[in-house]
């Protein structure tokens, strides 16, 4: 490592370690609504379901098909950000256990190889994952030192904006069935509405 890459050390690892617990606070935060929101909506989808025969009888059942439809993109994007988000967690809890881990270490005087233990983690990784690791660690030996947390805050702003997305389809759901009830059956993808 050159001289130059050790200019603000001790700024950039509190930056790194500001960034990844903020990071997994926020994806924590967001995860949890983004799971009750998905049940809610699917809890208030199974009780039209439940009354199929009524929503039949009202001419509904275009609408419930786009409703489910929706739904079904919501929980996509809903597994996405679940994805991103257990990562986050995971990376955040990793740097705080090789943070404690390292401080121990240095209390004790033993030496840590820093490039040995990036190299044990590379290996860990499955091949499709291995270009992101390895492309961290490249800028890790080059002296960032918060690659870590400036790409776990990106990625908590991509699991944001995917929950984002989840809200809206789902409200937009919801609105379509009320929208299809409080018009008499008549909903917006009806084939009959137009015939009407």
């Amino acid at each position: 490592m050159s001289p130059e890459t050790t200019d603000n050390l001790h700024e950039k690892v509190m930056a790194n370690e500001l960034l990844l617990a903020v990071a997994a606070k926020s994806a924590a935060s967001l995860d949890s609504f983004a799971g009750w929101m998905l049940a809610g909506f699917a809890a208030s989808l199974a009780l039209i379901i439940a009354n199929i025969d009524n929503i039949t009888a009202l001419g509904l059942v275009a609408s419930l098909r786009f409703a489910v439809v929706l739904l079904l993109v919501a929980a996509v994007l809903g597994l996405l950000q679940k994805y991103i988000a257990v990562s986050i967690i995971a990376a955040a809890e990793g740097a705080s256990v090789g943070r404690a881990g390292s401080d121990r270490a240095i209390g004790q005087g033993i030496h840590i190889d820093v490039r040995w233990v990036l190299q044990e983690i590379d290996r860990a990784a499955l091949p499709p994952f291995r270009r992101f690791v390895r492309r961290s660690f490249q800028k890790l030996e080059a002296g960032d030192f918060s690659v870590c947390g400036r790409t776990t805050a990106r990625w908590a702003q991509v699991q944001g904006l995917l929950v984002l997305l989840e809200a809206s389809v789902c409200l937009w759901a919801a609105g379509w069935l009320l929208f299809a009830v409080l018009s008499g059956g008549s909903g917006p993808t009806d084939p009959a509405a137009g015939s009407r």
